[in-house]
This record gives structure tokens, sequence and C-alpha cells, in this order.
């Protein structure tokens, strides 16, 4: 895979920052008034096809666009605090009617994974892919390498952490697998390396919950066996999800982090790989909640859910 050259821009070409919730300690990315375009960088990579690099469906080409600024240490200004972040932003194009799509976007999503945590700064990198994102008839998937841990994974950490602790050092997650997997109420879908279920806290009018059955930390540790496997699970659900809901969809890589986040809950001594498991997460876009309080609200049970999606096919 030829190498990709980064475009690096100073803090006061971009206008960006991140700035943190005094109360919440959660961060948020800003943008005045979006990149501008002369600042983007687009790289076309050619590879033969069926490489796992070939993503778009396309036998000739995958676009890919990265924007890279260099690291500027945070400032605390009085009760705020903000600083430039640090990272990358990819965008990746997909072919929605190549047959192989969600695989060669896994393998892809590995690849980036891998390949952005060598930035200095980076704590986490997200991958996803939103339905309703897309261009010139291409599925656009995006990556971005982030100087903090999000919110939803340092939740998952604490959970899954509190969990080792108490439970003789096992995951939480591959305990959920083998009570979802005995109980078979919640089930989805499931293969030699996968499995797909209806959470038992079910947000969403369609959620799913997608693991390897092996317990894996890293989703930069899968093999392409593992990731096919994955990725027949992603098919077949998103299949099922589709044949009830017209709606929109986001599909949710949930990885390691590079470095644990500072937490009273967390601690820096613990080995992550023991505790926390790769997924993936589909949702639908919408969701009702109580008075944005953060209590989701919504008719039926994951149970249902699981039981009609479970008749596709």
């Amino acid at each position: 895979m030829p190498e990709i050259n980064t475009l690096e821009k100073t803090a006061e070409k971009i206008n960006a920052e991140i700035r943190r919730d005094p109360f919440t300690g959660n961060s948020v990315s800003l943008v005045k008034n979006g990149a501008p375009k002369k600042d983007i960088k687009k790289v076309i990579a050619e590879y033969p096809y069926g490489s796992p690099a070939v993503i778009v469906g396309s036998p000739h080409e995958h676009d890919l666009i990265m924007e890279t600024p260099p690291r500027v240490e945070g400032r605390n200004n009085n009760i705020y605090d903000s600083r430039t972040p640090t990272g990358a932003h990819e965008y990746l194009h997909c072919d929605p009617n190549h047959p192989s799509m969600l695989e060669y976007l896994l393998i892809a999503f590995k690849d980036r994974i891998l390949g952005l945590r060598t930035i200095r700064g980076v704590r986490y990198i997200a991958a996803f892919l939103e339905s309703k994102n897309q261009h010139d008839g291409k599925l656009v998937a995006e990556v971005v390498a982030f100087p903090t841990v999000p919110p939803a994974i340092k939740s998952e950490l604490i959970g899954s952490s509190k969990h080792f602790d108490l439970r003789d050092n096992r995951c939480l997650w591959c305990d959920i697998i083998k009570e979802e997997i005995a109980s078979w109420e919640r089930v989805i879908y499931q293969n030699d390396f996968a499995l797909s279920i209806v959470p038992y806290q079910q947000r969403y009018e369609f959620e799913a919950h997608l693991f390897p059955t092996k317990h894996t930390a890293d989703f930069g540790y899968l093999d392409r066996h593992e990731l096919q496997h994955l990725a027949d699970a992603l098919d077949q659900t998103i299949k099922r999800i589709k044949l009830h809901s017209e709606g929109d969809y986001i599909l949710d890589i949930h990885t390691v982090p590079l470095a644990l986040p500072p937490s009273d809950n967390l601690s820096q001594n613990k080995d992550i790989s023991h505790f926390f498991h790769t997924h993936i997460e589909v949702t639908s876009i919408s969701a009702k909640e109580y008075g944005r309080t953060g209590i989701y609200r919504r008719n039926g049970t994951p149970e249902e859910l699981a039981k009609l999606l479970r008749q596709y096919f």
C-alpha cells in the first residue's frame, strides 16, 4: 500500500479548537465557518481490484482526504479549558452496490486505525459510517483520530472495569455474549466468529451490537478471517433493519483507546485489553429522550425487535 502524505496546517488556518465542558468534562470540537476547501488535501491511490484497500467497488481508485493539524498544548482561560486539536480526519468513499463493500470497509477501518495511532497526542481513533452521508452516489465513511477519549467509550471503560474487578477478572462483553447465546431472546444473527444482538438496554428504534465472539480489545488486531465473519454478521443485520425501516443508520466501531482517560474510576495501571472488548454498534439516526436528559424513551422491547429481525430469510 503506498504511503499517504499528510497535509499539516496551522491552527490559525483551520480555526479549530477543542473546548471542555466544565460540568461533564466532555469535549466539543469546533471549526469556525468550516475548514477551508483549499486546506484539505485529496489523495487518490490506485489498487488492483480485490485488494483489501479497495472499498469503493471500483477497480481503480478510492478517495482519501486527510487533514492533520500540528499538536499545540492546551490552555486554561479562567474556568474554561480549550486547546487546538491534534489528529487526523479521513474520508473513505464506498460503493453501496459492491457485494463486498462492508468487508472492504472493515479492512480499511482496521488499516487506518493502525496507521493513525502513530500520530503524537492521539488517544482514540473513531471509525464510523452514516448512511445519509453520501457523495456522487458513494457512501462516505470517516476515520477520526482524537486527542481525547469520547464520553461513550469512557463510560464503557468505567463499567467494564468495575465488572472486571467484581467478577473474578472477567470481561463484561464476554459474559454478555455467553448470556445472550444461552437465552437467545435478543440474538439477531450468529456465525462461527461473530454475534449480532439487540442490546438489553435498547435506546433506538433499531439498534444492534455486533461482537467478535473471541475476546479482542483492539479492532486493529482482528485478522482477515474474523473481519469477514464480522462483515457477514453486519450485512445480515443491516439487511434485516432495512427490511423494516426506511430511515438512516449509523455504523460505529468501538475499539480500545490508545491510553486510558484521566478518571477517578479508572486505575492507570490496568491493562485495558483485559476488560475492553471491541464491537460494532448499528443504530437508527433518531431517538427520543425525556426532555433531553439522556434517558431514552421508546415503544416495544429488545426481545420483540430481535424476534422481528430474526424472521428475515
